[in-house]
């Protein structure tokens, strides 16, 4: 149970360090002393001290699962970031999106299905940022999605219809830019319908 929060501390400090909250001194010296923890209530303790949120913590009970490491409450992730940096991460079958997203992609590519994902009602943002690399959103047909973003010598597609914010049903909301890349969602059915 220590390694995994242990686990969880480190990737929120990444995500800090991903989006400039902190530089490499402070994200060096953090995961120096993130590792010489060796109990729940120092560890807890240290969630303040960086200012990593609590709420995205979820401290209560979290568990690994194929490597990848879930809350197991019910409460849901406030952030995430998803790096594509020349490598092509995934998301797909029952994962668990935060609300708000971040996709950065440079000379990789990523790849959300959101087929089998049971999102809760209201809106999922994502801020899909491609550069020299590709992020490709995969939605269930009739899921309500809003797409505004920008292509620079790069295509940020979007075939969807009219968005209906405040209906209450689960939706996505994708903006962002290209450049010299491509931000695409596609409608596909879930492979088990």
């Amino acid at each position: 149970m220590l390694e995994a929060k242990r686990q969880r501390a480190r990737t929120l400090l990444q995500e800090q360090f991903a989006s400039d909250e902190i530089d490499v001194d402070q994200y060096e010296q953090r995961v120096d002393r993130l590792e010489y923890v060796d109990d729940i209530d120092q560890l807890e303790r240290l969630f303040d001290d960086f200012g990593l949120p609590r709420e995205e913590a979820s401290l209560v009970e979290v568990e690994s699962k194929g490597g990848a490491l879930v809350p197991t409450d019910e409460g849901r992730r406030t952030g995430q970031t998803i790096l594509g940096i020349f490598s092509g991460p995934q998301r797909r079958g029952r994962w668990k999106p935060a609300q708000k997203i971040r996709a950065f992609s440079l000379f990789g590519g990523i790849k959300l299905d959101f087929r089998e994902v049971d999102l809760p009602p209201g809106v999922t943002e994502i801020k899909a940022v491609a550069v020299l690399g590709g992020v490709d959103i995969i939605v269930p047909p009739g899921m309500p999605v809003d797409v505004e973003g920008v292509g620079i010598l790069g295509d940020f597609d979007d075939r969807h219809g009219v968005f209906t914010e405040g209906d209450g049903r689960p939706s996505l909301r994708i903006t962002g830019f290209a450049l010299l890349g491509g931000v695409k969602v596609k409608t596909k059915k879930a492979k088990s319908a």
